[in-house]
């Protein structure tokens, strides 16, 4: 096929593409101050004490000389990930997921143990707006066939904490359960947890904040997008982060601890999240659960069904569904993506095959069809209105040559090279 018989359809193909990119991503971007009149009209008419108060970032803890009391570890290894909790802060210090890859077992690290001056950025760090403790005690362990259960207790002149972890051994699934206890004033508490341990591939990688309200519609922030220190969301039911490859989110909080969420930037490509609590005068606890782990729709709707919008709700999800289904039992015979792929072009191949336009029957015709387009343009060059009766007349004798199969195959590629680049880029 000449070039100039291949021009149409690759007008055709980048036609389309561009019209996908135009009116299904190039969404316009609203600055913070009209998405927060949106949001906050919609969101923040229920205002409550917290939600007119300052966003609080700073934490003063109470035990200063951490030399005197030993960190002390536990780890909780499942089949899924390796989880290690620390006893300064009651927080959880490191987490390391397992990936099976050709065969072989993976460690990928979410999470990193702090460096002693960052203290403040423990994962599920409880902190209040007094005093707030950091030197904890293991006060139980409970390891159960399908889960194992931590209990951390601490305690300062104006408040006690518990904190109660359960981790699940099928999912990755968390749930922190907080007892406080004022003892004196009334206090407000703040759960804590970063974003993933980040490290861009692309150019254009980057994480996102994620926030849901009625746990059906989820909204996506940028890293870049907000004033991180002047903007919050109240009452949301789910908040956390997610990047190409891993989620880290709370995904339930049916006792209704979070009355606002907010972050703060710690580094150039990282954020720590802030669930604030309501007002405590006496005692109160809440217990919530997060997901922590790789983004999968399998593992994400076993925690919660809510989770399943964050794979996306671009048009080519479901495709893409259906060939990560499809590479993924492949990959489990061949113990190879690579293969995988090899037999899913051979597959998408034979099923083009009929709209095959270098097919040798095709191409005898779309031959014979140029020969006698040239004969008539030769024979009536002088007559211009023969000459447009004649290649009318050889059109619908001969149709197209064949042009109407090539230009099919190439438009119906350009959704599946999509899904499969959204499958590349996005699984592990």
């Amino acid at each position: 096929m000449k070039f100039k018989e291949l021009l149409l359809p690759l007008s055709l193909a980048l036609l389309t593409t561009f019209a996908i990119q135009f009116f299904l991503y190039n969404k316009k971007k609203t600055t913070p101050s009209q998405e927060q009149q949106q949001v906050g009209a919609k969101m923040l008419a229920p205002e409550t004490p917290q939600a007119t108060k300052p966003l609080d970032f700073e934490i003063d803890f109470a035990d200063h000389d951490l030399k005197e009391v030993k960190q002390e570890y536990q780890t909780v290894d499942t089949p899924l990930g390796n989880y290690v909790f620390s006893s300064h802060g009651a927080i959880l210090d490191r987490f390391e997921i397992k990936h099976q890859v050709d065969g072989s077992r993976q460690l990928l690290q979410t999470l990193a143990p702090l460096l002693p001056d960052r203290r403040d950025q423990g994962c599920f760090l409880v902190a209040l707006d007094r005093k707030t403790p950091y030197l904890y005690k293991l006060a139980e362990r409970k390891d159960k066939d399908d889960l194992v259960t931590l209990v951390y207790k601490a305690a300062t002149d104006e408040s006690e904490i518990t904190k109660t972890f359960t981790i699940y051994k099928d999912t990755y699934q968390i749930d922190l359960k907080v007892d406080i206890s004022a003892k004196k004033e009334a206090i407000s508490p703040r759960i804590v947890f970063p974003s993933p341990l980040y490290a861009p591939i692309e150019k254009d990688d980057d994480f996102t904040v994620l926030v849901s309200f009625d746990q059906s519609e989820i909204e996506r922030r940028g890293f870049g997008d907000e004033n991180w220190q002047q903007v919050y969301w109240a009452i949301p039911k789910m908040f956390g982060f997610e990047d190409r490859y891993f989620v880290q989110t709370l995904a339930k909080d049916p006792d209704n601890f979070v009355k606002r969420g907010y972050c703060k930037s710690i580094s150039k490509i990282n954020l720590n999240a802030f669930l604030q609590g309501p007002e405590v005068e006496k005692q109160q606890s809440w217990t919530l659960s997060f997901y922590f782990g790789p983004k999968q729709e399998a593992q994400l709707v076993a925690v919660d069904e809510s989770l399943k919008g964050i794979m996306g709700g671009h048009w080519y999800s479901l495709p893409a569904k259906w060939m990560l289904w499809f590479l993924d039992r492949v990959k489990d015979y061949t113990h190879s993506y690579g293969w995988a792929i090899i037999l899913f072009t051979f597959l998408l191949q034979l099923l083009l095959w009929p709209f095959n336009p270098y097919d040798e029957s095709k191409m005898k015709k779309q031959a014979e069809f140029r020969k006698k387009m040239e004969y008539i343009k030769t024979r009536y060059k002088d007559d211009k209105q023969m000459l447009a009766a004649k290649q009318q007349e050889l059109l619908k004798k001969h149709g197209t040559g064949g042009m109407a199969t090539g230009c099919l195959s190439f438009v119906f590629f350009i959704p599946v090279l999509m899904a499969l680049r959204h499958i590349l880029r996005n699984s592990i």
